[in-house]
């Protein structure tokens, strides 16, 4: 895949946490790399922390699922691809705030341009999002591949994924594994 290509693949997530879900309400949640902790706690991609403080200088109202302190586990990805945090959004944070959402996807992606500025094509990108309703009781899972200039198109998916949910009662229409 060259760096100008971008892949967006959404599946069926499970449920998520009811707690989680309410605090998902009001702010984009960092959430760990996979859903099982280590013996230390949970382990974040190391690119969890930078994103948390560039959301929160833009003012986007963010956290992370757990508290990241100095003995929290983060993963280091060496390639050429930026690998960023797995997002978690709230339907209920998308229809009341959509701008936070389209906003926090913007600030990730002139970061990431701004990070590799000697680049001749923008740089590659790989971003989860878990989208889920208010209670927490269904969920899809984005996978974005592609172009960091090309993470604003997440925001219209998300809206779009709002729509459907408002409009088939929280039932899914979209096949899983279906690609962008």
């Amino acid at each position: 895949m060259s760096s100008e290509e971008k892949r967006i693949t959404t599946w069926e997530h499970g449920p998520i946490d009811p707690e989680l879900a309410a605090r998902a309400a009001t702010r984009v949640i960092l959430l760990p790399e996979s859903a099982e902790e280590s013996a230390n706690g949970a382990v974040y991609v190391d690119s969890t922390q930078t994103v948390g403080k560039l959301l929160a200088c833009g003012s986007v109202p963010v956290e992370s699922a757990t508290p990241i302190t100095s003995s929290t586990l983060l993963t280091e990805n060496r390639s050429a691809v930026w690998v960023g945090p797995c997002l978690l959004i709230s339907s209920l944070l998308l229809t009341q705030n959509p701008g936070a959402v389209a906003l926090a996807l913007n600030l990730i992606g002139g970061y990431i341009t701004d990070l590799y500025p000697l680049r001749r094509q923008t740089p590659s990108v790989s971003l989860s999002i878990v989208y889920t309703s208010d209670d927490g009781t269904r969920s899809r899972k984005l996978k974005y591949n592609g172009p960091a200039s090309g993470l604003s198109s997440l925001a219209s998916i998300l809206t779009e994924l709002a729509a459907e949910e408002v409009q088939h009662g929280g039932r899914d229409s979209h096949a899983s594994g279906a690609d962008s």
